[in-house]
């Protein structure tokens, strides 16, 4: 079992040892071997280290007859499309945003199955100071939204497609934060008139007393948060049995996936009323 690591330039972090410089040339390397099961992952929150996927990643080996399994991370999408395209992974796991870069970027992409665990579901809210005169979503026409980040799904693009569709594209400000908490900042300073960020930070980060001077206009439905590029090729078929099946696996309690489902809702929609940054 392997496990490299590639900086969020996709260039190779100070070189302490040959093993290192080798995971950097990873994802432009020739095609992987036969025998190892090569798994992608692009850097994100969910998995608080590439050892949280060992149990998926070994029974995935064991269904399939590899002999061994590598698991590789990368901070860019298009990295991880190349190596996919090129048969050096035969899957990764990716979150949402740049899931949507890479079906920007490349016309043909990969299939793709979400992770199911509830935990990996994202979900958004908006909210205002308790005594503003909003009071629904279309009262948001023509105001100004203070948003976690542009590259965020949870703190942007979620909730401002909900807005988009009660006030028209184009018909709000967004006001962006470099930080999560900053949103509530300008929410309370007025320099937005409401904000929106995923629903985690609102109803367990933010503490109570900063809370209780906000109320919530909206909730935005539960999306999927992380999805599984399984590549094209003869054993692709294969793989996907394998992955659905793990969804069944008693035995895999610690690992940080509890299982799988197929795609089954329009999650280009998002991104259709707020441009790609």
């Amino acid at each position: 079992m392997y496990i490299q690591r590639i900086s969020a330039s996709g260039a190779c972090r100070k070189i302490i040892s040959a093993a290192v410089f080798a995971a950097a040339l990873f994802f432009s390397a020739g095609n992987a071997s036969a025998e190892t099961l090569n798994i992608g992952i692009l850097k994100n929150d969910y998995f608080k280290s590439v050892d949280d996927l060992r149990p998926f990643a070994e029974f995935i080996k064991q269904q399939n007859k590899y002999t061994d399994y590598r698991l590789t991370e990368s901070s860019d999408p298009r990295k991880i499309a190349d190596a996919l395209s090129a048969g050096r992974i035969q899957m990764a796991f990716i979150s949402v945003y740049p899931a949507v870069l890479m079906q920007k970027y490349y016309e043909k992409a990969p299939d793709m199955i979400v992770a199911a665990q509830n935990t990996l579901y994202i979900k958004s809210c908006i909210f205002v100071l308790k005594d503003s005169s909003v009071k629904w979503v279309s009262d948001l026409k023509n105001k100004t939204i203070a948003f976690s980040s542009p590259y965020s799904t949870g703190g942007y693009y979620l909730p401002a497609e909900y807005i988009a569709k009660a006030v028209g594209t184009g018909h709000f400000k967004g006001l962006f934060s470099e930080k999560w908490d900053d949103v509530f900042t300008q929410v309370f300073l007025k320099k937005a008139d409401a904000g929106a960020t995923q629903y985690t930070d609102y109803e367990e980060t933010l503490p109570a007393l900063y809370k209780s001077v906000f109320r919530t206009v909206a909730e935005t439905e539960s999306i999927p948060g992380l999805f599984l590029y399984i590549r094209s090729g003869k054993e692709k078929k294969e793989l996907i049995a394998s992955v659905l099946s793990f969804s069944n696996d008693k035995k895999n309690k610690k690992s940080a996936i509890n299982g799988f489902s197929p795609v089954d809702f329009d999650w280009k929609s998002l991104y259709r009323s707020v441009s790609l940054r």
